[in-house]
């Protein structure tokens, strides 16, 4: 039995109070930080994971983005560490850079994600997230992951991403190339439906949306983000809440996907 566990918005935080934050946007993250962020989160809390992961059996893990705060170097140190810690219990690794591992227009033109992180994982070395803004993973013999790179440096009180039109193309393309029997979770760090103001959206969410409904391997999404537990599909999306447990266990068997019914491990908030 294939069991993957996907987690989200780790936000490893670093405080940096240099006169060069106040030139970006950097200088609001500290802020948010140190009033919200750093009072809500427990970095040690999720070196809890490995341990749990491997009692559940999980192979493969998924990671939606934002394992940054500001994208600054030191917090992608200390996302690479825990990462470490994973590998080290044999765990298959996804990564994705979210809003926040592009906070920057610095970190964002320079790619500074992808000099920690990997831009593919082995599986179709045709396109990488780095490069394409897509690429794939092969799970098992009928299982992959696609994931995408929408995230992107945005203005001061602004976190949208772009699911720009060269990425769809090649996104088109790659499932195309996929077996005829795979089965795909499309995993990005926007969530793929558009009910948020527009500062904070995904624009041409609805694009995505369409590309995947109309790709019959594409089974379930991931994504980030929303700092909540929810199972999404291409029709609807339901918070994972106790009384909402039967109806998604419901779609997971139409869609021949186990689902671990756990709380959510996708934030390390307190409480």
């Amino acid at each position: 039995m294939l069991r993957i566990a996907h987690i989200s918005d780790l936000h490893f935080a670093k405080s940096c109070w240099n006169l060069s934050q106040f030139f970006s946007k950097q200088w609001l993250g500290n802020v948010n930080l140190v009033f919200a962020r750093k009072r809500d989160y427990l970095q040690e809390r999720l070196y809890s994971l490995p341990e749990l992961f491997k009692s559940l059996r999980i192979q493969h893990v998924i990671i939606s983005g934002d394992l940054s705060t500001t994208s600054q170097h030191e917090e992608f140190i200390m996302a690479l560490k825990f990462i470490d810690s994973l590998k080290e219990k044999g765990f298959e690794i996804v990564t994705i850079p979210g809003n926040h591992d592009q906070y920057t227009k610095k970190a964002y033109k320079n790619k500074w994600f992808y000099d920690y992180f990997p831009s593919s994982f082995g599986a179709i070395d045709t396109y990488n997230l780095k490069e394409h803004g897509v690429t794939a993973k092969q799970l098992n013999d009928q299982w992959w992951v696609v994931a995408l790179d929408t995230a992107l440096a945005t203005s001061l009180f602004s976190s949208r991403g772009l699911f720009a039109e060269p990425i769809e193309a090649k996104l088109k393309k790659l499932l195309n190339t996929l077996p005829e029997n795979a089965r795909v979770i499309l995993v990005n760090h926007f969530p793929f439906f558009q009910n948020s103001t527009p500062r904070v959206r995904l624009d041409r969410g609805t694009e995505l949306r369409h590309a995947g409904t109309r790709c019959f391997h594409c089974r379930a999404l991931g994504a980030g983000w929303r700092h909540c537990a929810a199972v999404e599909w291409f029709g609807d999306v339901w918070p994972a809440y106790p009384r909402w447990s039967r109806r998604i266990g419901h779609h997971c068997r139409n869609a021949k996907l186990r689902l671990l019914p756990r709380r959510s491990a996708a934030v390390h908030r307190l409480g």
